[in-house]
């Protein structure tokens, strides 16, 4: 879950400021950077609103390279690529576009993805 802190990185990265206390209380946000105006805390609450919406495909994109990673060893210039492996390769580069609703629990555990069997 996004706080209202990665909130206020995500939209000015770069901006100096500093929250007293947990980070929760806008009226804490002590906002110190001229050159930029301080973001209303419902620009805040949208981009934190953002943040969780693309979460669990964020989540589902990095699992999913992991598993490219783990078999990209056979894909190597010296190995031929048999067609279930090339068959699932794609099936998870396709992962993103095929599943559509992913979800992420309170622990981050990532749902509602269907993956593709890994060939023996």
């Amino acid at each position: 879950m996004a706080t209202m802190i990665e909130s206020l990185i995500a939209l000015h990265p770069t901006a100096e400021w500093e929250w007293q206390g947990d980070g929760t209380d806008y009226a804490k946000l002590n906002w110190l950077d001229e050159s930029i105006s301080k973001p209303a805390e419902a620009d805040i609450n949208n981009k934190k609103s953002a943040l969780e919406s693309a979460a669990p495909m964020e989540a589902l994109r990095a699992q999913r390279n992991e598993k490219l990673a783990e078999c990209d060893w056979r894909a190597s210039s010296d190995v031929t690529l048999d067609d279930p492996w090339k068959t699932y390769r794609v099936a998870l580069r396709d992962l993103p576009s095929t599943s559509s609703s992913p979800t992420l629990d309170s622990n981050g555990v990532l749902g509602n993805v269907t993956w593709p069997t890994e060939p023996s």
